[in-house]
């Protein structure tokens, strides 16, 4: 079967995990990022090369550029989408439908008209949250969502098939690793996070006063730049965060180096369990989870993963598993064996071509 896969590029490489899964079931996948034109143009090489300085001269001409190469970038990522998909024949095309995906409605709708093959949207964000996917939502034949209490909202929008679909991970990037004595220096701590501090909502506040809760302990935090805004309202990041993004396999070496890696979930996953939940699982660490309705249907609590309510909870837990370390490992490998077992990409990926046959 020949899949076209168009979703977004980003450091979690959650298109890139879908791609190796389907060739692993034996498709034959094309990869289309849907957040970047297939060659930079001049303007962007330009652009990236001021300094962007606000209420200057340069500052000016970088929003100025920015904005145009924006338009074009939205225009040059459709075009490609159409003909790369065109090119390939494929006999499904699967968008992974997340944050940065820049696909428009027109361009499915142009598809259409030129091959009649099903295309499929996986929501790896919240499909309501942003104006643009929520308009797409009318263009797909089937629809996945990681949020089963948004079907029946996806429903008025649409009349062809929702279904529910939780995240995964990939084994082959989430896994034990044997560490070296430098990696454990650098990663080693009783307590590390790896997120965002978007100034853009209130996640990252939400997550540095979560946070705060554990200054006492080595805490380590790894993320984008954002956290450093919050250093007025919570100095303790001075010290906590190491000043930068980690790549997959940095994750995965930290997860294996920390006592208890913090599962924080973005606002927007009121039901749903994140990525995160999954990866860290497969990383054979142990975790501690903020409460979601859609961790406990799939893990059983305080067997497989633990969750907190409360601040104070917490602080108990995190207190308790520290003086427990047997008890830590295997609830850690409870967790692993499950994520093995029934969420990867591949159990994913069979899930949506099984539906679709």
């Amino acid at each position: 079967m020949k899949i076209f896969l168009a979703g977004p590029h980003w450091f979690g490489n959650f298109t890139e995990y879908c791609a190796s899964a389907l060739k692993k079931l034996g498709c034959n996948t094309k990869v289309f990022f849907s957040n970047k034109p297939i060659r930079e143009s001049l303007e962007e090489k330009i652009e990236k090369s001021i300094p962007y300085i606000p209420h200057t001269f340069t500052g000016t001409i970088k929003d100025i550029l920015s904005r145009r190469i924006d338009k074009k970038r939205v225009i040059a990522i459709n075009q490609g989408f159409i003909n790369e998909a065109l090119s390939f024949s494929p006999d499904v095309i699967l968008v992974i439908s997340s944050t940065g995906n820049k696909i428009l409605p027109e361009s499915i709708d142009r598809l259409k008209q030129k091959i009649d093959v099903p295309i499929v949207a996986w929501f790896g964000d919240d499909p309501l949250r942003f104006y643009q996917e929520t308009k797409n939502i009318l263009h797909y034949d089937y629809l996945f969502t990681g949020d089963p209490t948004l079907i029946a909202q996806l429903k008025l929008i649409t009349k062809n098939p929702v279904e529910y679909l939780p995240a995964a991970a990939d084994p082959d990037i989430f896994k034990p690793v044997k560490l070296t004595d430098k990696e454990i220096a650098d990663f080693g701590c009783d307590i590390g996070f790896v997120g965002a501090a978007s100034s853009a909502d209130g996640g990252g506040l939400m997550r540095a006063k979560i946070l705060e809760t554990l200054s006492s302990y080595n805490l380590k935090i790894y993320g984008d730049p954002d956290w450093k805004q919050l250093y007025k309202d919570f100095p303790f990041l001075k010290s906590a965060f190491q000043g930068r993004i980690l790549p997959v396999q940095e994750t995965n070496k930290l997860f294996n180096a920390a006592k208890i890696v913090m599962n924080i979930h973005h606002p927007q996953n009121k039901y749903w369990a994140s990525i995160r939940t999954f990866e860290i699982g497969a990383s054979g660490a142990f975790q501690l989870a903020d409460a979601r309705k859609g961790i406990e249907d799939l893990f059983k609590l305080n067997e497989e993963i633990v969750c907190y309510r409360s601040l104070p909870e917490l602080r108990e837990l995190v207190d308790y598993y520290l003086g427990h370390p047997e008890e830590r490992i295997a609830i850690a490998q409870r967790l692993r064996k499950k994520v093995l077992e029934k969420h990867t990409y591949v159990h994913r990926m069979k899930t949506i071509l099984d539906y679709i046959k």
